[in-house]
């Protein structure tokens, strides 16, 4: 299914059994039997795996009920509660292990990823969260960390330093996987990411306020401001189909969720006047990816699709800068 990875310097951390695995679903099936079957073939067992269903209607919740199904722990869930609501329903019915690793149906580690970043939580106490680094199905290079959404990161997004960022990250990888060492940064991708469980009981669980969007920044901007430190570790490789756990059928739907969950979370650390701030930068940040994506089409290339994108993310950031005292 992924290309093959060639072997990591090998991790000195094999138990596995140290983890609790959370996997939130909603009307993925297909996925989720793959991430199961991936888990189970690169050595955890399945009463380490506790699956919470958000109330799929795709025969997800019939599956997992069902003979056909893996030995994993099943939480049944009444009604959608989200990717933090989801996570924390299943933190909170697993207290035997001391970590936790929350993963997407749409995520799927090679073997020895997890160890490396077992291994890098267990050498550093006061590194409370980790994540790898994600690959794209066809082992390509893919976002993994970020900076927590603030005015100043809306304004290294509109400037193109983000992008220069993420560019040399994207160069420089093939050669740092094969090292051991692993770097802070201020935010790992929720798609994959493991959690000491002693910091999670001391500064809380995911904020369920956040329903779509935002929730693994917010959670690491906590673990930061307790005096914590968040690390990507480089040669832990997961690929991740971005997108494949969350509905992509209404794009301006996805975009408006988006933009409520940063407005929660601006408001709060910045205030008013950085959600102001932060709505003019990047709405000035998706009017240059427009343009430039329309002369790339006049030149001949197929970008209508990335075009709609960044017109739709436009229209809904312009409301909230025409809205703005």
């Amino acid at each position: 299914m992924f290309p093959v990875i060639k072997p990591m310097r090998a991790s000195p951390v094999k138990n596995l059994s140290l983890v609790d695995i959370i996997i939130v679903n909603y009307n993925t099936l297909d996925l989720l039997r793959t991430c199961l079957s991936n888990l189970l073939d690169i050595g955890f067992d399945s009463a380490n795996i506790t699956v919470v269903d958000n109330n799929s209607i795709d025969g997800s919740r019939e599956w997992l009920m069902s003979d056909q199904s893996p030995p994993v722990r099943v939480l049944l869930s009444a009604e959608n509660l989200g990717f933090a609501g989801g996570n924390n329903l299943g933190i909170s019915a697993t207290s035997s292990r001391d970590y936790v690793l929350l993963l997407n149906t749409d995520a799927f580690p090679v073997p020895g990823s997890i160890e490396h970043l077992l291994t890098v939580l267990i050498k550093k106490p006061r590194t409370a969260v980790v994540g790898p680094q994600l690959l794209y199905p066809n082992g390509k290079w893919q976002r993994s960390t970020g900076n927590i959404p603030s005015p100043s990161s809306a304004m290294l997004d509109a400037i193109g330093i983000t992008t220069l960022q993420r560019l040399i990250s994207q160069l420089l990888w093939p050669m740092r996987r094969y090292f051991s060492f692993s770097s802070s940064v201020e935010y790992v991708d929720g798609a994959c990411m493991l959690i000491r469980r002693s910091v999670l009981e001391q500064i809380g669980y995911l904020d369920e306020s956040l329903f779509f969007f935002v929730e693994d920044a917010e959670f690491c901007a906590r673990v930061q401001d307790n005096g914590y430190k968040v690390r990507y570790v480089p040669n832990s490789v997961v690929f991740h189909l971005r997108g494949g756990s969350s509905s992509q059928k209404n794009r301006r739907k996805s975009l408006e969720m988006k933009r409520d969950s940063l407005r929660k979370f601006i408001n709060l650390r910045y205030g008013f006047d950085g959600w102001v701030n932060f709505c003019n930068w990047t709405y000035a940040n998706y009017q240059v990816r427009y343009f430039m994506c329309r002369i790339f089409m006049l030149l001949g290339f197929r970008f209508n699709q990335r075009c709609d994108e960044y017109l739709e993310a436009m229209n809904v950031f312009r409301k909230e800068v025409v809205s703005s005292p």
